[in-house]
C-alpha cells in the first residue's frame, strides 16, 4: 500500500468518525464512508485495518464481544477512559 494514500484514506475515515461519533464504527461502516469520500476500491480487510491503526494511534477506542469488534471515538474526559 502506499503510506500517502494510507495516510489521505485515514484522514477520511477519521474526519468522517468525528462527524458520527455516537455510533459503533465497524469494517462495513468505514467502507461506506470512505467509498461516499470517493476513496476506491475499499474492501473491508482494508478498513479494518484502518481501524486499527487510528485505534492504535489513541484515537479510538476498540471493543469486543463474542463474534464482534467495532470501534468508538476516544473521549477525552480528564477522568479513566472506557475499555
Amino acid at each position: 500500500m502506499n503510506a500517502l494514500l494510507d495516510a489521505d484514506r485515514m484522514t477520511a475515515l477519521l474526519d468522517a468518525i468525528r462527524q458520527n461519533p455516537d455510533v459503533r464504527w465497524k469494517s462495513g461502516r468505514a467502507v461506506r464512508a470512505l467509498r461516499a469520500a470517493g476513496h476506491h476500491p475499499i474492501s473491508p480487510n482494508t478498513a479494518s485495518h484502518y481501524l486499527q491503526q487510528l485505534a492504535a494511534a489513541g484515537h479510538l477506542i476498540r471493543h469486543e464481544q463474542l463474534g464482534v469488534r467495532w470501534y468508538e471515538v476516544t473521549r477525552k474526559t480528564g477522568g479513566a477512559s472506557r475499555a
